[in-house]
């Protein structure tokens, strides 16, 4: 599984960096990825940390080692996860943010008050203010016995000569333009308007390809009603859930107006979903559903999903051996999607499939990894899916998504009959991977379900009892089918951390 966003950062230096203090130190002494070429001027860190690179032509000597005394021995990465992991209260934090520019940079990191809010306060009502470590002591306040208010410094301290990578990389990687990284211009996912069943089927479905519906959604009474007042009246004082947080519309919507971060919180909510049926209806392709077998013992499978730009979801298989449709409602998505077998670069994946560790954000992934992954003889898809458009994820596709926008989109996870072999196997051998389901065992309910109330299916359950390979594994002509087309992966729903899209 993907780290915890607090986690100490292993980052690579692939981008030139420009700080918008000064000019540029000459270009070869830079060592940079050999895939990137581009030069980016980016606005200046708020407290003045500056890449490390930056420390061997700067003036003004290193604040790093006389400030943090005898911890200057740890490397910076490591200093990061101890303070994440050591449980100090923030009352200490401050106090060690006073001692020194060094630990004011460390101790006051918002990635280090992200962990800490999350750890402490996830579970109160939520209120963003300016940044984590404000959002922290706003939530610190509320349960002082006294009223008195918590000051705090209005403006961030100007340090000088603090160079780290490991502070600095957060900062570009929020401020980084999403044009510059994304490849928005490439699209390799084809497009339909007018697509019937049967085509969808012969052509995407068995196949097991990706493709983006054009004529659905602007049908929908939610392409007309859904925008951001809306939701916000319809869900009230509903508390929802953006990762590890649970909050009101109001207050997330707050908070993404706000937020300057890398990877921002990513409402992903599957009651709110149920309350806004009437405005939206299951496409005809994937109304095919095998899983409403199940009634109301079928996992979670449908969610609202709300997030300002650079929110998004890492490398991930949809979870169960689902496939899935995305439709934005709102804004514009970029997709990046690898065929069965095929794992990213930068990804890896466990033995069993189980644990997927990948990049702490996308946009991460973006500057690290795109260039190598466009170069790679496996070439991914690529789309960008905008408002009024759905888009296909067929089962076992390792998919990444990035907001290039806010954005607005229902999601919804299926299990369509051509696919029932496929799942079934899955279903039977990975118990220990199935996410989502409140019952004992999914494959057997699942069996059962099938045998009373689609016994003409039996046959398929059958020949995947005995082996027999799925349905895609005799379309040759699939360009993106694998030999190892039956490997999936797990994606978790139930971890508050991960979300998919």
């Amino acid at each position: 599984m993907a780290a915890h966003p607090s986690a100490a950062r292993k980052r690579t230096a692939s981008w030139r960096l420009l700080d918008a203090n000064g000019p540029p130190p000459p270009a070869k002494r830079i060592k940079t990825h050999p895939a990137f070429h581009h030069t980016l001027c980016l606005p200046p860190h708020p407290n003045n940390i500056r890449p490390l690179g930056n420390a061997y032509f700067s003036a003004i000597p290193s604040c790093r080692d006389p400030g943090l005394g005898s911890i200057r021995l740890l490397p910076d990465a490591l200093l990061v996860t101890l303070l994440c992991h050591m449980y100090l209260p923030a009352r200490t934090l401050c106090r060690l943010a006073q001692t020194s520019q060094a630990w004011y940079a460390f101790a006051l990191s918002d990635d280090l008050w992200r962990h800490m809010y999350i750890r402490d306060y996830a579970a109160r009502p939520f209120r963003f203010d300016r940044n984590w470590r404000c959002t922290y002591a706003h939530a610190y306040r509320h349960i002082l016995p006294s009223s008195k208010p918590l000051v705090l410094a209005p403006t961030p301290l100007k340090l000088r000569g603090m160079f780290s990578d490991i502070l600095y990389t957060p900062h570009l990687y929020s401020s980084i333009p999403l044009s510059a990284i994304c490849g928005i211009a490439t699209e390799t996912v084809d497009r339909r308007a007018d697509l019937s069943v049967s085509h969808f089927v012969t052509e995407y479905g068995i196949p097991n390809k990706p493709v983006i519906l054009t004529a659905v959604v602007p049908h929908w009474p939610a392409f007309v009603k859904w925008d951001l007042p809306y939701l916000q009246r319809k869900c009230g004082d509903r508390l929802l859930r953006a990762e590890a947080i649970h909050l009101t519309m109001h207050d997330y919507l707050h908070y993404s107006q706000q937020c300057h971060e890398e990877s921002p919180l990513y409402l992903f909510d599957k009651h709110v979903a149920h309350s806004l049926v009437d405005d939206y209806t299951v496409p005809p392709p994937f109304a095919d559903d095998m899983l409403l077998l199940l009634a109301d013992k079928r996992p979670d499978h449908t969610w609202l999903i709300v997030g300002p730009a650079r929110s998004g979801s890492t490398f991930h298989v949809d979870p169960n051996c689902t496939s899935a449709y995305n439709a934005v409602i709102r804004g514009a998505k970029k997709w990046l999607l690898y065929p069965p077998g095929t794992i990213p670069p930068g990804v890896f994946v466990s033995d069993d499939g189980s644990e997927v560790t990948s990049p702490l954000s996308v946009t991460e992934w973006f500057v690290n990894f795109y260039t190598q992954a466009i170069n790679s003889a496996v070439k991914p898809l690529e789309c960008v899916c905008r408002a009024g458009e759905v888009l296909f994820v067929p089962h076992g596709w390792f998919h990444l998504v990035i907001n290039l926008e806010p954005s607005i989109a229902i999601t919804s996870n299926f299990t369509p009959s051509y696919s029932l072999p496929t799942v079934l196997r899955w279903l039977k051998d990975r118990p220990d991977q199935v996410s989502g389901y409140r019952g004992h065992d999914l494959y057997s309910d699942f069996v059962d379900a099938v045998k009373r109330k689609r016994p003409d299916l039996l046959p398929f359950h059958t020949s995947t009892n005995h082996g027999t390979a799925p349905l895609t594994s005799h379309h040759d002509d699939n360009t993106w089918q694998s030999s190892d087309s039956t490997r999936q992966f797990k994606f978790d729903f139930s971890n508050p951390d991960h979300t998919d899209d």
